[in-house]
């Protein structure tokens, strides 16, 4: 039983020594465009099951622009892509529009219930505000629904088709920062 406990003891503290690694979050560019589109196509095919219930047309319509082609385009374009990475390597990908919208927030399956999705969100909202925006403006999937009603963000309006699944308009209003 003492080996038992030592064994134990001892690998607790070396996870407690480890170096927590902190994600980081900055704009996209050209060389992230393959890891952006696996992000986004593994969160849409294994995060968002409830809303394209494994559907293939769904899924087909939803990934259609997601490939590593249309993400270089976005990034050439000048689109106000970000990334969140742990070790160098995208977790969670989001865009913001000029007009004020969050038109992309998903996140690496591995990386779901992390934090990391709150903390890309909130970043998300910031660049908004530092545009002068007050109000933002994104739509939810069945999956994500939850997620930003928690985050303060409200429902405005009723829901609709969004890539062949049903989508809810959502609002906030962006607090000016502290």
């Amino acid at each position: 039983m003492q080996n038992k406990r030592g064994i134990s003891q001892a690998l607790s503290s070396l996870a407690a020594a480890a170096p927590e690694v902190t994600p980081v979050i900055r704009r996209a560019n050209v060389f992230d465009a393959f890891a952006i589109s696996k992000v986004l196509t593994k969160s849409i095919r294994e995060l968002c099951v409830e809303d394209h219930q494994n559907d293939a047309q769904k899924m087909r319509l939803w990934l259609e622009n997601k490939t590593p082609e249309h993400v270089r385009e976005w990034i050439v374009s000048g689109a106000s892509l970000w990334v969140i990475e742990q070790q160098a390597a995208p977790t969670g990908v989001g865009l913001i529009t000029s007009r004020g919208e969050i038109s992309l927030l998903y996140m690496a399956p591995g990386a779901a219930g992390t934090g990391q999705g709150r903390a890309l969100l909130r970043h998300l909202e910031a660049e908004l505000r530092s545009m002068g925006k007050t109000e933002a403006y994104l739509t939810a999937t069945k999956t994500g629904l939850g997620f930003y009603l928690s985050q303060g963000w409200q429902q405005d309006g009723a829901a609709g088709p969004c890539h062949d699944v049903t989508g809810y308009p959502m609002r906030k209003l962006l607090q000016a920062s502290l």
